[in-house]
């Protein structure tokens, strides 16, 4: 009965044989000291590990959904970092056996033949035999059984490569259900529970985190023995001792009915942890401090937070820390800025200067440190060259198949996606992902298919509304939590390939699901944050909450919290925003009454009580006692709706976030999401806080080393809102874009240089790129690869041709072609102003209808016309050298001299609600129609609909009087 296995390990074994021999070929010869795993293989090749049938021929099998669940996101979290939380023994280098030293960790050159036994046993069996029939067993030689047993658990997961997470842990859960089913290994948790007081307090805490990785139940008789008494000699515990306690309390992988109760189970020792911080002196000291803070993370203060980062800075500026040597520290503090996010966002300089020290170390990393580090430098965007350079590794990885260890292929491949989408052919992207949606593996992989399908755009709409429904089922045997995470991604489903995407029935699901959950239990059970999460995606989902629930909703309000409110308000817009679509009314103002329906009309009751609860938060707390997040959350809030707009409270934050971000604390994501806040329905300029965070990038310790993703929202929305940001914030996304531009969508790169362009700052080097043959091409292979969607390439096309034109006018110097004549003249109905509002249109028949009386009729005035290179003009109206209107419809007038006039009937939404300052693609066409020999006349409604043109022939004498200044000149 145990022929499979023995046969199982006998090919694993050799798989290890082979790599580890690479390792040693490849390792300085002071690295290759640590004879005992490397001759293990050689010694064992054909023992068996383990004693138990295989679990494909086993009639016991173990169902996976039978497994214990794990503690941490599915929709949200990456598995292979979550993994290295649980990781004491790596040492980070790209290479090296991560397993080398587990056996031989605590003797290494101990002359105890029976120490030397146990480590050197080549099976399970074989060390519980030995430790527990042994005379005189010392613990010395329980520690040294339990560390081997720890090796040969990590030995069982060391699959190689794997497309999938399960691969790794189906054999480390059959490794841990088969060894605590042995009876030895209950004879030999009592032996260890018998002889508690013998042990050192270190191999007594590595003890009960190998005990915690085997699964055992904290509420155990020996975990809970061993528990009581490290607690009670906390004061005497070392960093060591306490490393090893921090990870067996970290419930993470085993999820015990009372796992919050076990995560305070070290508050007792945060003075010790402090003093043991502030005493470190050697950097493997400082790695198990770091250990302890991310395994403790609730439990640490802001306040040893920063005696950390004194502690690091201390030894990065003394060169202890950069060495390759030290690559594990650096590694750990990563985890911790996982484990510690908000407030690393809110300190940017040492976030900083910790990433700086990756420089030139990525091609030393392991995969999963690999990973790591390039889900947190893709977020924070600086320094760029470490961007790239871990995106090279990651390359490797994906292309020498180096995922192993506990990382799947699919986590490699989302991670280059991320950073260049068109990296792997769709084909093949499109067969990967096909695989896993219809694999049991999907649960285990939601994060990642969902970033490779945001990042590359909806491949097929059958495949992603497959991933969506399946995703569903799949997400509903897991906590609640998980799918409603899954539904807010959902909302965020944005492609800047294919847009938004839309999924009715996957909406209906989610709807009853919530309605379920909160019949069958009380809603004010929950958590503020997590009710709040529910309403908003009911409302944005379109369901109208019934009388009980939106009373109890009403009770809720005044606790829910600032990201709580952000949801809430998020679903109110998206159905205002739906409602106005509905009645082809784009305009910023609200619904009329004559339109409204019931549900709107609720859904306006809601957004009142919405405001209210968000200005009293505001008040109680005062702008001084608010972090820098929350008040990025309430800057979304005041902005995200266009139903209302409270001034006050919006200048109040405003303030406080510009003395927050002036601090110069605030890290670059942190900045991003104020940015992001500030672009929304509602145009402010707010132009103190656009010079604020201009400055904040320009005082980057180096600001060339931001990545283009970084300032372009801040670049975009000085473009949209009229203003003029500093010349060298120009220049640097100027610099920054040319340096990028293979690592961004091609839309987004011709859009950013189109900004570039209408503000007189683009390079010609950057010009000679865009326009290069290696761009083009690069475009074209875009088009290619979305021949099936509409969207891009006609957004493509016409960027591209609006770009061409620009430079054309702007910058006749650099020799670039006007190459677009035939696309305009095939695409004349397309490139026409976007459909108006109704308050716009009926602006520009009264508009019509005097020019039509100034000019004398409809001959002399024509509608939605173009120039030479295809601005568009909302009316023309020419001018002879003797002062009189032109009849623009007369073949006989094509050789006159006339004065050309573009009359431009702007909508409200062209300018800012603040400072009525008009957005930067208006001046832009303008400017253009200037440069081709057009005079401008901009009509807009604050002025056209103001008292003093309350009457027609106001608004004429208007335009006579504009009209005429400029025929005179």
């Amino acid at each position: 009965s145990y022929n499979c296995l023995i046969h199982f390990y006998k090919r694993l074994v050799k798989k290890i044989v082979m790599h580890t021999v690479r390792i040693m070929q490849a390792l300085p010869r002071a690295m290759r000291s640590q004879p005992r795993l490397f001759l293990l293989a050689h010694q064992h090749t054909q023992r068996t590990l383990h004693i138990h049938s295989c679990v494909q021929c086993s009639d016991k099998n173990l169902p996976i959904s039978d497994q214990q669940a794990r503690s941490f996101s599915k929709v949200t979290d990456n598995h292979a970092t979550e993994l290295y939380f649980e990781e004491i023994f790596e040492h980070g280098f790209s290479g090296e056996d991560p397993l080398f030293d587990l056996r031989n960790y605590f003797y290494p050159e101990s002359d105890d033949t029976k120490i030397i036994q146990l480590s050197n046993a080549g099976c399970v069996l074989e060390v519980l035999e030995g430790v527990i029939k042994m005379e005189d067993c010392k613990h010395e030689h329980i520690t040294q059984a339990v560390a081997t047993l720890h090796h040969l658990q990590k030995l069982s997961a060391y699959v190689g490569q794997a497309d999938y997470y399960e691969d790794y842990r189906s054999n480390t859960a059959l490794f841990n259900t088969q060894l605590r089913e042995h009876e030895m290994f209950g004879t030999l948790c009592n032996i260890i529970q018998e002889k508690i007081k013998e042990f050192p307090y270190n191999e007594l805490a590595f003890l009960m985190m190998a005990l915690r990785k085997f699964q055992e139940p904290l509420s155990s008789p020996v975990l809970r023995d061993i528990y009581l008494h490290l607690q009670e000699n906390l004061d005497s515990l070392d960093i060591e001792t306490l490393s090893y306690m921090s990870v067996g309390l970290r419930s993470s992988f085993h999820l015990d009915k009372y796992r919050l109760v076990w995560r305070l189970g070290l508050v007792k020792a945060m003075p010790r942890l402090q003093h043991l911080l502030v005493t470190c002196e050697t950097p493997e000291d400082l790695r198990k401090v770091v250990i302890c803070f991310y395994n403790m993370a609730s439990l640490i203060s802001d306040k040893m937070m920063g005696q950390l980062v004194e502690k690091v800075t201390e030894f990065i500026e003394s060169g202890d820390l950069s060495g390759r040597a030290q690559l594990p520290v650096l590694c750990k503090l990563l985890a911790l800025m996982l484990a510690k996010a908000d407030w690393h966002e809110q300190n940017g300089p040492y976030v900083h200067l910790l990433l700086s020290q990756f420089k030139g170390k990525t091609k030393f990393m392991r995969p999963v440190n690999a990973i790591m580090l390039s889900k947190i430098v893709f977020s924070y965007g600086e320094p760029v060259s470490l961007y790239f350079e871990v995106y090279q590794r990651l390359c490797e990885i994906l292309e020498t198949k180096q995922f192993h260890g506990s990382l799947p292929m699919i986590s490699c491949l989302s991670s280059v996606l991320r950073v260049n989408p068109s990296a792997v052919p769709l084909k093949e992207v499109e067969e990967i992902l096909e695989n896993i949606i219809d694999s049991r593996h999907l649960a285990d992989h939601v994060s990642d298919v969902y970033n490779i399908m945001r990042n590359v755009g909806i491949i097929n709409y059958n495949l992603v509304d497959k991933f969506y429904m399946a995703s569903f089922e799949a997400l509903t045997l897991e906590p609640s939590s998980e799918l409603l995470r899954f539904a807010v991604r959902y909302t965020n489903m944005h492609s800047t390939y294919t847009g938004v995407y839309h999924n009715q029935d996957f909406e209906r699901k989610v709807v009853d699901f919530i309605l379920t959950k909160m019949v069958n239990k009380n809603p004010i059970s929950l958590h503020p944050l997590d009710f709040a999460r529910r309403i908003g995606l009911l409302i944005t989902f379109g369901h109208q909450l019934d009388a009980d629930l939106y009373q109890r909703f009403k009770l809720m309000l005044p606790q829910i919290c600032n990201n709580g409110l952000l949801s809430i308000s998020r679903g109110i817009e998206f159905q205002l925003r739906k409602n106005r679509r509905v009645l082809s009314n784009v305009s910023a103002i609200p619904v009329p009454r004559d339109k409204k329906n019931p549900y709107l009309e609720w859904i306006e009751e809601v957004s009142l009580l919405v405001n209210k609860a968000t200005g009293v938060r505001l008040l109680e707390r005062g702008g001084g006692d608010v972090n820098v997040i929350d008040l990025a959350y309430l800057m979304k809030n005041y902005t995200s709706r266009s139903d209302f707009f409270d001034e006050e409270c919006f200048s109040f934050v405003k303030s406080a976030l510009i003395e927050k971000v002036d601090k110069g604390k605030v890290s670059i994501q942190i900045a991003g999401q104020i940015i992001s806040a500030m672009n929304s329905p509602r145009k402010v300029e707010s132009p103190e806080l656009i010079n604020c965070l201009v400055n904040f990038f320009l005082a980057r310790p180096d600001p060339e080393e931001v990545h283009t993703q970084m300032v372009m929202k801040l670049l975009k929305y000085c473009y949209e809102t009229g203003n003029m940001p500093d010349r060298k914030f120009l220049d640097l996304v100027c610099h920054s874009l040319h340096r990028d531009i293979d690592s961004l969508p091609g839309v987004v790169s011709i859009q950013l240089a189109q900004i570039l362009c209408g503000y007189n700052n683009i390079s010609k080097p950057l010009v000679s790129a865009l326009f290069s043959n290696e761009f083009m091409g690069r475009l074209d292979k875009e088009i290619e690869m979305s021949a099936d969607r509409k969207h891009y390439p006609k957004m493509l096309r016409r960027n591209l041709m609006e770009l061409n034109r620009g430079i054309v006018l702007r910058n006749p110097e650099f020799g670039v072609p006007w190459f677009h004549s035939k696309y305009c003249q095939e695409n004349k109905q397309e490139l026409k102003p976007n459909r108006r509002s109704l308050e716009s249109q009926t602006l520009k028949e009264e508009v019509l209808e005097q020019l039509q009386a100034l000019t004398g009729g409809w001959r002399f005035v024509k509608e939605d016309t173009h120039s030479e290179y295809y601005n568009p003009i909302d009316f023309e109206v020419q001018y002879d050298e003797r002062g009189h209107p032109v009849d623009l419809y007369s073949s006989q007038n094509v050789m006159r001299k006339v004065k050309k006039f573009a009359i431009q009937v702007l909508p409200s939404n062209a300018f800012t609600t603040d400072t009525r300052s008009m957005a930067g693609s208006f001046k832009s066409n303008a400017r253009e129609l200037e440069l081709q020999g057009w005079h401008i006349i901009n009509v807009n409604p604050f002025s056209w609909n103001s008292m003093q043109m309350a009457e027609d022939r106001a608004k004429k004498q208007y335009l006579e009087q504009t009209i005429a200044q400029a025929v005179v000149l």
